[in-house]
């Protein structure tokens, strides 16, 4: 069976301007599930895979209800394939001055 793991971003606080965020998969992957949620105040998410947009702009909405996103939430609608070693970047966008935001991304192994 595949094995999951799971990458967390998390930025406290009010956000002013947009924060960028670069990593490197541990294995060749392919993300599943993303969620995220700022407590009050809209923000946004993009993420890429070397410079490549695989995500479409996902919005977290203010309040309790995290906003998920799957395969229809993916550019071409399918779920990306990252290669082992790919610069990953996070784009978070601060909306309305978005207050606490977290996103949990799901990644298979393969």
């Amino acid at each position: 069976m595949l094995r999951k793991f799971q990458t967390t971003i998390f930025i406290p606080g009010t956000l002013t301007a947009d924060k960028t965020i670069y990593w490197t998969v541990p294995s060749d992957c392919t993300l599943v599930h993303v969620s995220i949620n700022a407590n009050t105040q809209d923000g946004t998410l993009i993420l890429y895979d070397d410079g490549t947009a695989i995500t479409d702009t996902l919005t977290a909405t203010a309040g309790t209800t995290p906003v998920e996103a799957d395969r229809d939430d993916m550019v071409g609608d399918q779920y990306p394939h990252i290669a082992d070693g790919s610069i990953m970047k996070a784009v978070v966008g601060h909306g309305s001055e978005c207050v606490d935001f977290f996103a949990v991304l799901t990644f298979v192994e393969g």
